[in-house]
């Protein structure tokens, strides 16, 4: 049938028409009906599969269940990837604007687009869900279009930088609103984001009908803005409209601005007042009120004096005026304007006055010049606004009915300081307490000056980029930026920004109007201002930097005037004994801070204030009957009454019963929501307490006052039922209301409001971000419904501040990727808290708060309720019950009142309270008496007193406690008391009779036999499973079955438990022990036939510790269930997760005392949920239970959250009785002997005191100190020895003597080994030596004979293969057999290539024994602590080659991390788990890279498993490697069993051995930080090396060196006395000067290998030095030889010189007369010298001569040259004419001719003239050419 319904199953499919006309293809319209009927096959598969009739078609099953998975999987990608794909769509097919400016990325759209479009056109063919979900290889290609839109979506971003630079406004959005906005085709999609984008235009208006054109904008408050000129959308891009739209809203506003000024003095003011706009009938009136004060200046100086009182005068009237409006029914936008303009008058009128009373009488004074005065300029025809030396124009930004602040003296100082900032061009930076109107103060100017102010919220996710975008936007919008809480950016941030403010500054004074910002040159508008507002020394504020500092002029807000505020707002809300009334109310609230207690969540500030105002003005309102007195009183009282604590309530009463006295108004009633809430409390079968639902109504009103409150109080005071009556009464009245749970610490900041990361800029998206944003969507519905936010944890300073502007009247949530989401009047945000110990006072003003005390509920409404739910005959019994016993008990329990006396309360092991105790004996009563019937009542009565025991009692720390409360119950009882002895089952009946002897702690109520039992008569006699592991024996006692029983029945009834009690009180173990019966049970009733009754147990342990983070438990939860439907999660089908938390009290404290993995669990306990960490979905997770471990706090354990504690029923465990313990290890050692000889006797019991009294002796003489922190002694040691014990055999240990040996053995190595001073070990021993004696003089000789060397390797044989049978054994009182035998295995395991060269000493030897001893014992670890050198690393290594076990150690590499270790740990796992190869994991101190690894380690001892290790994927592998064996067992093949099997196959493998060195606290930390280090290891401390051992070690290493034997010897007792020396100083060192120097085996190491090193390099230096020498001796030898050859070749050469030297004097003659030669023709030379100077001196002389003559002949041919240049052509062609020229003229021509060559007469002449190009030729004679010659100058001469 199923199968049918699936396969027909069909997708309902719709067309998708984006735009009219253009159907682009069908799209799902809705899958979450077929996601559900999926999701309920899936379940419906799973619990199929796992029911016995369905074997035979399994694989169909199987089939099916894979395919339902596949469709789930599917229709999950294919929604995401249709909402992106619809997206995207829109944008790059509606907009040709984003198609042609992005054609590359448009191009990668349409293949993407074309490949879902085909896919939907399929499925619209084929609507068949099964055949389109599973088509092949369709997962994979949604996933890919999923990734490819995800990139296209990022390219957008750049894109939308281009349309920002149009329309700058767009920087105020994120990319997201941007791109939706873009995407959108019609107009209306801006709507929902004017209000981020314009001050207060909240909606566009549209021509009647039409979606193009808008014709004017409407605010928040309902009033309405109608454009002169229309602006039309059609066809144009956004950007250019909405630009279009901003400066038509500036023009309209203008004009009708102008008109208002015009009209003003010609209409009725009130009339003016309903006709104009809010935002121009104030600033029209402060013009007027600027002209009529300067007016009234000018009357004074023409001499009316008493023009500026009857100005006065006129005000007030207009008050007057405007207050009696407050009182008539007016509607209310016009009550918003007159409220307004009263604030705005006041401030006038005050102004005037003072004029009056300090006689100002001229405009130039400064008094008036530092006003903020109003003009109208004819000039530029606008408004502007002067004070001091600043002007500024009139911004025209529309600002609806946007209310005013009251403006007292400070505002007033306030906004001169900014103004004067801003002529300046500097920033302004308001700094003070929470509540002094900083932001306000900014925001105020804003609106006075009609400019957009944005307000930013700073906190730690704004980076420089994040910063840059917003200064960016500023700077191109002129708006002014408010960055509220400024000091919480991060440092280094705020280096970057002062350097972007400097540019932005530098360019306002340059007067630029585009600038460099960054890398971009951007547009500046100079009406730009940023403000920064600050908080001092509050927690995580940081000192701004001195060049930041520089950019802004500081105001110090300090100390706000109140009574003018109270008294300005009380007078605008119409209450005319306003100052009367404001007094008594600033009055009061110095009062209340002064004499109410100091709470964290009282605030007496102007938050607190202001809110009240409001509320009386909405009384004033609706009691128009009762005084203004009532009004207030009844303000003050409803609005402070629900934050009180029980014993502040009657104080503030009296406090304001003095101030209004005999006034006492009834409270506005709200009965429906009483009606509504007491209903609501009875269906929920509570007690309906008056106060509760008072309270609930309080929450109700502080909500209507308040958009965020918080609902403060000690756990047990019911704020979670007053929140949840409140949702359900609202709902049930007909206003929906949801709620949104989170916890805000369960996980870190950033998973709550979401990261951008730094690199690539993309951002991920946090928890609350996700619902803050989906709760302020618009309704698409228009229901009215509420929703609500429920932050339910700690409140701190992290987290909360990122909320600030969320929680004042800014009402805006800044997200670091520059998103702000508005929150809308429908949505509130509540937090429900202990306490706000760790709030700032900033959070504190700027929420409602509702108190609740749970001394005003108690525990009786609780037991009540209860009451009811139980069957009806048991009523009357029951409340004489309650009656007779919860009172006294509960005063008894905590106050210490017994009867008459008071005496100190019991100690109880964790704080707790009245309430938690009830509901555990409630609790307790539920789980013990049958549910349907009722009980008689004898029986009930002793069912009631064991309750008590289990409830009251429970949590009693000591022993002497339990018997005070034992004493105290039998005495309420009143019973008699029998003595029944041993004897009591036939004699001793329950009813009206109490057991005597020992406590009822030790009794239980049989209700089959109506009678007492014992507790002992449960106790199974123990006997040991064969071939079951020391450490999963449990011995039946008292204790076991008692917490068993309790457990059962707590677990069964499915609360959440939790055992506290010291460490090694068997808490794990009895936890562990009952699951693995529960789960057995379980299997056992699967298999039953009533199959619906129970679910089969799947358990999880976690173990916590200091480093554990809540995604580590979340991780580990998430990997043993799986989703059954998108937001159900369980484990798999007919299953149920039981949930094991040991150490839950570990993880670390953050600073403001929270323990993130436990926030997260109490959400998760108390309301089954959690968010997933990736689609942030809140999931629901079911079939899951807690049980929990602790130890009380103190010792890295931390105290848990009260409201944590409250969800368990806890029980402590006390240390069990000596004779439960010696039961316990007595019938263990029973068992283990029964094989052994007969003489033995009562050996187990003897040996049983002797080890308990020695452990008490222990424990009192050596308790745990600073630098002996690992003396933590508890049942686990006793088990370690008894562990020991029962490793002897009949063979090897025959007789008592050789038994006493080996438990003197098993003492020293558990109790004797960890000690860290040789004093502690003697103590330790002496102790054993005394018992001994005690108990067996006999074999005390025997049994002490030291050294102590046991082992199970004696039958270990070199080269053989017989498998060694590791018998444990006593090596004998001396060290050579134990010596040899290791001897031999080392030599069998050093090869050539890998050898261990350890030297044996004795004290080596002894601590190998120890290590071979622990790796010996199943799952045995240990901790090696000693200093460096001691041997630990290398004994390890050679313990663990002698049992042929594999080491395995990490290796660490620069970049090694936790996940590259967790990387290691699988290879580990492999080799133990899959390759069942035995491995020894060395971990030292060195690879602790991080504090991280030893969590993972910590994990690996406790359980033997690291949480979220393995992927599902990877676990399949490991779980085929233990299905055989999970088979043999005879259990179910289910994945459960066989991680089980697998993880238990590891431990057996697995040995983890630490080393780690003592020097410095890190040791301590870390041990106190991770609890298993100690607890589930066996220590091992290295004691320093005695000199036996450094001689031993000494000669081996100068074995090699060739020095003598006796020089040997002599060295190496050298080195050990300057060894020991050495450290004898140290300890002097320390105790004089509180030094520490550590002296280690590993100086003594180094000093030999440093001698031998030495000796090596002076022997060297020594051969150096002879070889030396010997060549030069050489050397010498050479030379010798070498002088006498050469005075052999002296003698021939001597006779060849004397020959050399004749002809040498021959040459000399020859020279000597060649050199007279020379010399006399050098003499002739000289004389033809002197010959030639005297001619050439005469050349120069006449050369000189002609130069002069030259010189004056130059000027007459310069200017003849110049005279010819200018001669005419026509002078020439005149010349020529002449018949009978002048007598000049022809010489003239004649000489011409001479200079030309051509015959000197006119007619040549003429010819000559005649030539073209006559006058050129002229210019062109060279004058000094050669031509003229002599006779031709003598010619023309």
């Amino acid at each position: 049938g199923r199968k049918g319904v699936l396969v027909k199953a069909e997708f309902s499919l719709v067309p998708y028409e984006p735009r009219k006309g253009d159907v682009r293809c069908s799209v799902h319209s809705d899958t979450s009906e077929i996601q559900e009927a999926v999701d309920d096959n899936i379940l419906k598969m799973q619990s199929i599969a796992n029911v016995k009739w369905a074997q035979p078609f399994i694989d169909d099953v199987k089939l099916w269940e894979k395919k339902l998975a596949m469709i789930n999987d599917v229709i999950a990608v294919w929604v995401t990837v249709q909402m992106k794909w619809q997206y995207l769509e829109s944008i790059f097919k509606g907009s040709d604007d984003i198609a042609n400016q992005l054609p590359k990325e448009t191009a990668k759209f349409n293949d993407l687009d074309k490949k879902f479009v085909r896919i939907m056109n399929e499925t619209a063919a084929g609507p068949n869900v099964d055949i389109c979900c599973n088509a092949t290889g369709r997962l994979e290609e949604f996933r890919y279009l999923e990734e490819k839109l995800e990139e296209c979506q990022k390219e957008l971003s750049n894109y939308l930088e281009t349309k920002r630079y149009m329309f700058p406004r767009f920087y105020f959005i994120s990319d997201d609103e941007l791109l939706s906005i873009l995407a959108a085709s019609g107009a209306k999609s801006v709507q929902d984001h004017m209000l981020k984008m314009f001050d207060n235009s909240a909606h566009l208006i549209f021509k009647d009908g039409e979606d193009e054109t808008i014709c004017g904008v409407e605010s928040q408050e309902g009033e309405v803005v109608i454009f002169d000129r229309p602006v039309a959308t059609m066809g144009a891009p956004v950007e250019q409209w909405l630009q279009e739209v901003l400066e038509e809203s500036r023009s309209t506003l203008r004009d009708v601005l102008k008109a208002g000024v015009y009209y003003y003095p010609r209409m009725g003011r009130l009339d003016w007042l309903k006709k104009y706009h809010g935002m121009v009938t104030l600033t029209g009136a402060k013009i007027w009120w600027t002209f009529e004060v300067e007016d009234a200046f000018n009357s004074l100086k023409k001499g009316k004096k008493s023009s500026m009182k009857d100005l006065s005068g006129k005000l007030t009237r207009q008050l007057i005026d405007l207050v009696g409006e407050m009182d008539k029914d007016i509607e209310k936008q016009y009550a918003k304007k007159v409220n307004t303009l009263i604030i705005v008058d006041v401030h006038g009128r005050d102004i005037v006055d003072r004029f009056v009373r300090d006689s100002v009488t001229d405009a130039r004074e400064f008094d008036w010049e530092s006003q903020l005065r109003f003009y109208w300029e004819r000039d530029g025809d606008t408004c502007v606004i002067r004070q001091c030396t600043g002007r500024f124009n009139f911004g025209y930004e529309y600002m609806g009915l946007n209310g005013r602040l009251v403006i007292t003296p400070l505002t007033d100082r306030c906004f001169m300081t900014l103004t004067q900032a801003l002529s300046f061009y500097l920033g302004g930076a308001p700094g003070g307490p929470a509540g002094t109107g900083k932001t306000e103060s900014v925001k105020d100017l804003a609106k006075a000056l009609a400019i957009q102010c944005v307000v930013f919220n700073c906190g730690e996710g704004l980076d420089y980029k994040a910063m840059g975008t917003i200064f960016s936007g500023l700077s191109q919008t002129g708006s002014w930026g408010c960055f509220d809480e400024f000091n919480r950016i991060e440092l280094p941030v705020l280096s970057v920004v002062s350097e972007q403010l400097r540019s932005i500054q530098s360019a306002l004074k340059a007067g630029e109007e585009e600038f460099l910002f960054g890398d971009k040159v951007i547009r500046l508008v100079p009406t730009v201002g940023v403000f920064i507002t600050m908080n001092p020394g509050y927690a995580g504020r940081v000192e701004l930097p001195d060049n930041l500092k520089a950019l802004f002029r500081p105001v110090v807000m300090v100390v706000p005037d109140m009574e003018l505020i109270a008294e300005n707002m009380l007078f605008s809300e119409g209450f005319t004994t306003a100052r009367e009334l404001a007094k008594k109310m600033v009055t009061l609230y110095q009062l209340a801070k002064g004499q109410l207690s100091k709470q964290h969540h009282y605030d007496w500030g102007l938050r607190a204030l202001k809110a009240v105002l409001v509320m009386a003005g909405q009384l004033k309102r609706g009691a128009p009957e009762l005084t203004e007195e009532s009004v207030l009183m009844r303000a003050l009282r409803d609005m402070n009454t629900p934050k009180f604590v029980a014993e502040d309530e009657p104080l503030f009463k009296g406090l304001i019963g003095d101030l209004f006295p005999g006034l006492d108004p009834t409270r506005a009633p709200q009965e429906n929501l009483s009606k509504a809430a007491t209903k609501v409390f009875k269906e929920k079968g509570f007690f309906v307490d008056a106060r509760q639902v008072d309270k609930v109504v309080q929450l109700y009103e502080t909500m209507q006052t308040r958009h965020t409150s918080m609902v403060v109080g000690p756990t047990g005071g019911g704020k979670s039922t007053v929140i949840d009556c409140l949702c359900k009464a609202q709902t049930d009245l007909g206003l929906p209301t949801k709620l949104y749970i989170i916890n805000p610490k369960a996980q870190p900041t950033t998973a709550l409001y979401g990261v951008m990361d730094p690199l690539s800029r993309s951002w991920t998206d946090g928890i609350f971000s996700n619902i803050f944003r989906a709760i302020n969507r618009p309704n698409e519905s228009g229901a009215r419904e509420r929703r609500y936010v429920v932050f339910d944890g700690d409140v701190d300073a992290k987290w909360v501040e990122d909320m600030n502007s969320v929680m004042d009247d800014n009402k805006l949530l800044t997200l670091p990727n520059g998103e702000r989401i508005r929150l809308r009047p429908t949505s509130s945000l509540l937090f429900e808290v202990g306490d706000l110990q760790y709030a700032s006072p900033a959070t504190v003003s700027r929420v409602g708060m509702v108190f609740l005390d749970p001394v005003n509920l108690g525990w009786k409404p609780f037991m009540y309720a209860w009451k009811l739910k139980r069957p009806r005959d048991e009523l009357d019994t029951l409340n004489e019950l309650i009656e007779k016993y919860v009172e006294p008990l509960v005063n008894f329990m905590f106050d210490g009142i017994d009867g008459e006396v008071v005496t100190d309360p019991p100690k109880l092991v964790i704080p707790t309270n009245e309430l938690n105790m009830v509901r555990q004996l409630t609790t307790m009563l539920h789980t013990v008496s049958p549910q349907k019937v009722a009980l008689e009542p004898k029986a009930l009565q002793c069912v009631f007193l064991f309750c008590c025991v289990w409830s009251f009692g429970s949590l009693i720390a000591t022993a002497e406690g339990r018997v005070r409360f034992d004493a105290f119950l039998k005495k309420v009882s009143g019973w008699n008391l029998q003595d029944v002895g041993e004897n009591f089952l036939t004699r001793f009946v329950g009813s009206g009779s109490l057991p005597e002897r020992k406590t009822l702690y030790d009794y239980f109520f049989d209700l089959e036999e109506n009678r007492w039992k014992p507790w002992h008569i449960l106790v199974q006699p123990f006997e040991r499973p064969p071939g079951a592991k020391f450490g999963s024996l449990l011995v039946s006692t008292v204790d076991t079955e008692r917490n068993m029983w309790l457990l059962n029945k707590i677990v069964l009834n499915r609360t959440p438990v939790m055992l506290v009690g010291e460490s090694g009180t068997a808490k794990t173990v009895t936890i562990q022990a009952y699951l693995k019966q529960l789960k057995q049970r379980s299997l056992e009733a699967d298999t039953a036939a009533d199959e619906d009754v129970h679910l089969e147990e799947m358990l999880l342990e976690l173990n916590f510790s200091s480093r554990t983070t809540s995604l580590d438990a979340q991780r580990a939860m998430e990997d043993n269930i799986e989703k059954r439907t998108n937001t159900v999660l369980g484990p798999p089908a007919k299953k149920r997760l039981l949930v094991f938390v040991d150490d839950i009290n570990m993880p670390r404290v953050d600073l403001y005392g929270t323990q993130q993995p436990i926030a997260f669990l109490k959400l998760l306990v108390e309301h089954h949920s959690w968010y997933d960490r990736k689609d942030l979905l809140f999931k629901n997770v079911r079939d899951t239970q807690f049980v929990a471990a602790m130890a009380p706090p103190g010792g890295g354990r931390n105290a848990l959250d009260p409201r944590f504690v409250s969800l368990f029923t806890i029980f402590n465990i006390l240390f069990p009785s000596d004779e439960s313990i010696n039961t316990i290890y007595g019938q263990i050692l029973r068992d283990a002997y029964k094989t052994m000889a007969t003489e033995l006797g009562d050996l187990p019991s003897q040996l049983t005191s002797m080890t308990l009294s020695l452990y008490q002796q222990l424990f009192a003489a050596l308790p745990a100190t600073p630098t002996k922190f690992h003396y933590i002694f508890n049942l686990r040691d006793l088990s370690r020895v008894y562990e020991g014990l029962c490793r002897a055999t009949p063979e090897m240990f025959p007789d008592t003597k050789s038994i006493v040996r080996l438990w003197l053995n098993e003492i020293s190595h558990v109790f004797m080994d960890r000690m860290a001073d040789s004093s502690d070990k003697e103590f330790v021993a002496l102790l054993a030596r005394k018992e001994i004696t005690r108990h067996f003089p006999d074999a005390a000789e025997f049994a002490l004979a030291e050294p102590l060397l046991f082992g199970d390797f004696g039958d270990f044989e070199p080269d053989s293969d017989v498998e060694r049978l590791n018998i444990y054994e006593d090596f004998g009182a001396e060290f050579t057999r134990a010596r040899s035998l290791v001897e031999m295995m080392l030599e069998e395991i050093n090869t050539p290539t890998k050898k261990m060269d350890l030297v044996m000493f004795d004290m080596a030897l002894d601590h190998l024994l120890r290590i071979t001893r622990v790796l010996s014992l199943p799952r045995g670890n240990c901790l090696l602590i000693g200093v460096g050198g001691s041997g630990k690393q290398s004994l390890t290594k050679l313990a663990a080659a002698m049992y042929r076990m594999g080491v395995f150690e990490i290796v660490l590499s620069r970049n090694y991390n936790e996940d590259a270790f967790r990387e290691d740990l699988k290879r580990l796992y492999a080799r133990v788990g899959v390759q069942k190869e035995k491995v020894v994991f060395l971990f030292t101190d060195s690879h602790v890279k991080e504090e991280g690894f030893l969590e993972v380690i910590n994990n690996m001892l406790t359980s033997g498993m690291v949480p979220a290790l393995f992927t599902e994927e990877e676990k399949e592998p490991l779980y085929s490697s233990v299905a055989a064996e999970v088979e043999a067992d005879g259990l179910a093949p289910s994945k459960d069993n066989k991680w089980t099997a697998f993880v238990a196959r590891c431990r057996d493998n697995l040995h983890v051995v630490l080393s780690m060195s003592p020097s410095g606290n890190i040791l301590r930390t870390r041990c106190r930080n991770f609890p298993s280090l100690i607890n589930n290891t066996t220590i091992d401390w290295f004691q320093k090396w005695p000199s036996q051992a450094l001689e031993a070690v000494g000669n081996r290493m100068l074995q090699e060196e060739e020095v003598s034997e006796d020089l040997k010897r002599a060295i190496a007792s050298h080195a050990v006395y300057v060894h020991l020396t050495a450290d004898e100083l140290s300890m002097r060192f320390l105790g004089e000067m509180k030094r520490h120097n550590y002296v280690t085996p590993k100086n003594f190491l180094g000093f030999l290998a440093n001698y031998s090193r030495l000796l090596i390099t002076r022997r060297e230096e020594i051969d150096d030095l002879v070889n030396k020498f010997a060549i030069g001796l050489e050397k010498l030898d050479r030379a010798q030889e070498d002088v006498k050859v050469l005075q052999e070749e002296l003698a021939e050469k001597e006779v060849i010189l004397e020959e050399k030297q004749e002809v040498n004097e021959r040459m000399t003659k020859e020279i000597k007369e060649q050199k007279e030669r020379n010399e006399k023709r050098k003499a002739e030379a000289l004389l033809m010298e002197e010959s030639l100077n005297v001619q050439s001196a005469e050349i120069e002389k006449e050369s000189a001569e002609a130069q002069e003559v030259l010189d004056l002949a130059m000027p007459a041919l310069e200017e003849a040259m110049e005279a010819v240049k200018h001669i005419n052509p026509k002078s020439i062609t005149e010349l020529k004419s002449f018949a009978k020229p002048p007598a000049s003229v022809v010489a003239v021509v004649r000489m011409v001719c001479v200079v030309k060559g051509v015959p000197a007469t006119w007619d040549s002449g003429k010819i000559m003239m005649g030539q073209n190009d006559f006058i050129r030729s002229l210019i062109d004679i060279d004058s000094l050419a050669p031509t003229l010659n002599q006779g031709k100058i003598n010619e023309i001469n």
